[in-house]
């Protein structure tokens, strides 16, 4: 079931979508894919993926890589957040806000 609501950052509108499994990501990215008017071998291409990889992930194939498919969501400008449980503080977020944030530094 995909849940769809609006949120404001930064002055911006955006729509999150609520994704329970890879179909409804998959879902999500091929009808992003055909609004930016991008065929499969060129998404394919312009993430470093191969038009197989981009078909099989939009026919949901569980075995898929992550990696790559954060490639190809991020050539196609979708962002993936997180919501984290309401046990988690405001201050215990921050923290891993700023651990991810090193991960991401030290990567580079």
């Amino acid at each position: 079931m995909l849940f769809l609501c609006e949120r404001i950052n930064y002055g911006v509108n955006i729509v999150s979508i609520k994704i329970n499994n890879l179909h409804d990501l998959s879902f999500i990215a091929r009808k992003v894919r055909k609004k930016q008017s991008l065929d499969q071998s060129t998404l394919g291409l312009l993430s470093g993926n191969g038009i197989t990889f981009v078909s099989n992930f939009e026919n949901g194939k569980e075995t898929v890589e992550i990696g790559r498919v954060f490639k190809l969501l991020e050539m196609l400008g979708i962002d993936i957040y997180l919501d984290l449980p309401p046990s988690i503080s405001q201050q215990e977020q921050a923290v891993l806000q700023d651990d991810v944030n090193n991960l991401a530094d030290y990567s580079k």
